[in-house]
C-alpha cells in the first residue's frame, strides 16, 4: 500500500487541545508573541489511530508516522489491522450501563468503556429484549441484583438473573485510587 493510498484510507483525526488558565495566563503577558497568540485558547492536532499516545501539530506528519507504524508491522510479520479480518471488528461492542451521581460514567461490571456505548442505568430501556440483547450481560446482572430480595420483579430481571454469565467476574475499579 502507498502512502497515497494509506492517507486517503486512513486520515489523520484533529483535535483541540484548551489552553490551561495558567497557559493562557502566561500567553497573555508575554511579550515575545504576537497578538493571536496571546489571545489563543488553545491549539490544534492530530493523532492517527496507527500511532496511538502521540500527537502531532501538523496532518502531514500524524500520516507519516501513522504510515511508519504500518511499515513496521508488515516488517515484523504481523497481521496489520488493516488486513485483519474484519468480522470482528464490524461486530458492534456491547452497551454498557454505568452509575449515576458521584460515580457516573463507571460501568456496573467494572469493565473500562474502551470507547463503545454506555446508558445510565436507571434511563436504559432494560424492559425491550431487544435493547438487552446489545447490553453487557454482566452489566444486565449487576443491574438486576437490585431486585434479587424483592417479591415482584419485571419479567426480564427474572431472565436475567436466571442467564448464566460466561466467565465474566463483576469487578469494581476503585474510582478514587
Amino acid at each position: 500500500m502507498t502512502f497515497e493510498e494509506f492517507r486517503k484510507r486512513f486520515p489523520a483525526k484533529r483535535g483541540f487541545q484548551r489552553y490551561t488558565s495558567e497557559q493562557r495566563a502566561n500567553h497573555a503577558s508575554s511579550h515575545r508573541l504576537g497578538h493571536n497568540k496571546r489571545t489563543a485558547v488553545g491549539e490544534y492536532f492530530y493523532a492517527h489511530e496507527h500511532a496511538p499516545g502521540v500527537c502531532f501539530p501538523k496532518r502531514s506528519q500524524a500520516e507519516r508516522a501513522g504510515y511508519d507504524r504500518h511499515l513496521q508491522a508488515v516488517a515484523a510479520g504481523a497481521t496489520p489491522a488493516i488486513e485483519q479480518d474484519s468480522a470482528e471488528a464490524r461486530k458492534p461492542s456491547p452497551i454498557h450501563l454505568t452509575h449515576t451521581g458521584p460515580a457516573a460514567g463507571a460501568t456496573l461490571c467494572g469493565a473500562p468503556r474502551d470507547g463503545s456505548a454506555a446508558h445510565h442505568a436507571v434511563y436504559a430501556p432494560v424492559e425491550r429484549g431487544e435493547y438487552r440483547a446489545q447490553c453487557c450481560v454482566a452489566c444486565l446482572k449487576e443491574f438486576a441484583q437490585a431486585w434479587a430480595g424483592e417479591k415482584t420483579k419485571p419479567d426480564w430481571v427474572n431472565s436475567v438473573l436466571a442467564a448464566d454469565v460466561q466467565d465474566v467476574v463483576s469487578k469494581q475499579l476503585p474510582l478514587f485510587a
